[in-house]
């Protein structure tokens, strides 16, 4: 595959974090952390409700232990919390990232989100949801060590712990604040992963990647399982990173059950083609047609690819093929011979999908360039190195794989005749 040399033409990136910032994260999430493993713990010397935690998710493995560990958590957080907040207050952060907050933002950033509509585009900026969950952790974080002092020490703390309603009171308040932590955890992860992942876009261009490749299904069935999103949400997180993107590297989709879903059977070529002419529009130029589930056969690879080479001839259209019904190199040949000149495949096999029930790994590697090679097609890639990793690799992942050159060699390989005779 050709390299694009995109260096010259990237933008400067947006410094989105300063470093005090992200080593005042990372160390309270740290401390979070410990305080919750050995919160539990502490709770389940003296419950305060009808039910404990499992010992295999506490830390102290018993009840002195687990303080110790709590009240070092606390002073780390109490001691980084005051820094994050003088520097926060000082450089104007807060006020410029936090503010300002309003009902209407929250409510709808939360629609968005939860219907995978909700964008980065500016990753220096927090959405409503973001700004909302920031301000509310720092006022959990202040009432954890001021509830965890009181219960700590009521009697020198009294007026403290008589601020929180008393000794018990001030128990609930450490068990809610530590639940709100737990659910602050959960929330950030889960709007990680219901925005289109454009981090994770500008992280792979700054390793100077040349090639950006997202995935969407055809099926509405198996987006929604495997993606949790619509086509049409999917469609949009797609154009989303192109725009990022921004022509520092080129972009490709991979459009899953391209031929057919284990959920909705098999999938029309004019919805293929719908899709395909969808992505032309957003901008795209590489296209990857994907047999998911191993439910394509010759004749449909060759009617499939001869419309879409023959209605975008400029486009790059790379096949994807499993091998899960035993057909993976038949189809790669029949792509071929439509005229595709770039294949997906895997070493040895390996992979799969946990949505294409019965489904194997993608056409080995090995098994395709040796087909090529034996046809007399040059592939560029060297066998003999391919042939020599793959052998390593039922080692290193425990378990056969399903390469067969690996197994009986290339075809030119010769033996002795048995026995001696000529």
């Amino acid at each position: 595959m050709a390299s694009i040399d995109s260096s010259a033409s990237a933008p400067l990136h947006p410094v989105i974090h300063p470093i005090w910032v992200r080593l005042t994260h990372w160390i309270n999430a740290f401390a979070m952390l410990v305080m919750i493993g050995s919160g539990w713990e502490i709770y389940n010397a003296s419950p305060l409700f009808g039910f404990t935690f499992p010992g295999s998710v506490t830390l102290g493995g018993w009840l002195a232990g687990a303080l110790l560990w709590h009240f070092a958590a606390m002073w780390l957080l109490m001691i980084n919390g005051l820094v994050y907040l003088t520097l926060g207050l000082a450089t104007g952060r807060f006020r410029k990232k936090l503010l300002p907050i309003t009902p209407v933002g929250v409510i709808s950033d939360t629609k968005a989100a939860l219907t995978g509509k909700l964008s980065h585009e500016d990753l220096t900026k927090y959405n409503y949801v973001q700004k909302l969950l920031y301000a509310g952790i720092i006022v959990v974080g202040v009432l954890i060590v001021l509830s965890g002092l009181a219960i700590w020490k009521p009697v020198q703390l009294q007026y403290l712990t008589a601020l929180f309603g008393g000794y018990d009171v001030a128990r609930y308040v450490h068990f809610f604040c530590m639940a709100a932590i737990v659910a602050f955890l959960v929330v950030h992860v889960a709007l990680a992963v219901l925005v289109p992942n454009l981090r994770g876009c500008e992280r792979a261009l700054a390793c100077g990647v040349d090639e950006i490749n997202v995935v969407m299904s055809a099926s509405a069935s198996h987006n929604r399982a495997n993606l949790r999103m619509s086509p049409e949400q999917s469609v949009a997180q797609i154009e989303s990173i192109v725009r990022a993107v921004g022509g520092r590297a080129a972009v490709n989709v991979s459009l899953s059950t391209a031929f057919g879903c284990p959920f909705e059977g098999d999938i029309p070529v004019t919805r293929v083609v719908e899709y395909v002419d969808r992505f032309v529009d957003i901008g795209l130029t590489r296209v990857s047609l994907c047999d998911t589930t191993g439910m394509a056969n010759p004749v449909r690879v060759r009617q499939l690819f001869d419309t879409v080479l023959a209605r975008w001839p400029a486009i790059i259209f790379t096949a994807h093929f499993h091998n899960t019904r035993g057909m993976g190199l038949a189809n790669a040949l029949a792509a071929h011979q439509a005229g595709v000149e770039r294949f997906d495949a895997s070493l040895g096999g390996l992979g799969g999908c946990p949505y294409a029930p019965g489904a194997t790994g993608n056409v080995c590697t090995e098994d395709l360039v040796h087909m090529f090679h034996a046809m007399g097609i040059v592939t560029g890639v060297d066998l003999d190195k391919l042939i020599e990793v793959s052998v390593m690799l039922p080692e290193l992942v425990g378990h056969e794989v399903p390469s067969q050159v690996a197994k009986a060699g290339p075809w030119t390989r010769r033996y002795p005749v048995p026995g001696g005779s000529a």
